[in-house]
């Protein structure tokens, strides 16, 4: 019954939210056509120092149940942007093109969860542990390389250089 209504909710939102770059409740879908802007910063900058953070992105991966065949469970994994969540003090094209990067790093690893969930599904493993123990771990490897991303393209144009390289591929190659 909670598997059909859950199917019952993605389908409204679906229908709902069809558009280009789908916003839900102040939330951007990640598409490959769409890339963020400044606009879409739409939070307040925190009180008190920010350090070296020029912007912050608060951008989340997703997983949610569609149905459960022969008990095992159908999953979708969907990254977002969210915009109350995502703040700004600049409005440069370098800071915003290195947001961007995060967006797309956090759909790198929600290709990788949707394979693993693929793999689990044709194993046949019912187990909605599993699934979840299998998103934690790639929950932590996205939060190590999204850390990784920003502790070696401060202040490296080249390595921000490097960084949007091996982010186009691993986007076109997955």
């Amino acid at each position: 019954m909670i598997a059909k209504i859950y199917l019952y909710i993605f389908l409204l939102l679906s229908f709902l939210g069809h558009t280009q770059n789908k916003i839900i409740n102040d939330s951007i879908l990640w598409n490959k056509d769409y890339k963020i802007k400044w606009t879409d910063f739409k939070g307040a900058v925190p009180f008190g120092d920010q350090g070296i953070k020029k912007a912050v992105s608060n951008i989340s991966l997703n997983v949610s149940v569609i149905e459960f065949i022969n008990e095992i469970p159908l999953l979708k994994v969907e990254v977002y942007f969210h915009m109350e969540g995502s703040w700004t003090i600049v409005n440069t094209n370098d800071v915003l093109k290195h947001e961007q990067g995060h967006f797309d790093l956090a759909e790198i690893y929600a290709k990788k969860l949707r394979k693993i969930y693929k793999e689990m599904k044709e194993r046949k493993i019912s187990s909605t542990n599993e699934y979840f123990v299998a998103f934690e771990k790639i929950n932590n490897e996205l939060n190590t390389v999204q850390n990784k991303y920003d502790k070696e393209v401060y202040f490296s144009s080249e390595n921000q250089i490097k960084w949007y390289e091996k982010i186009k591929k691993e986007l076109e190659t997955r």
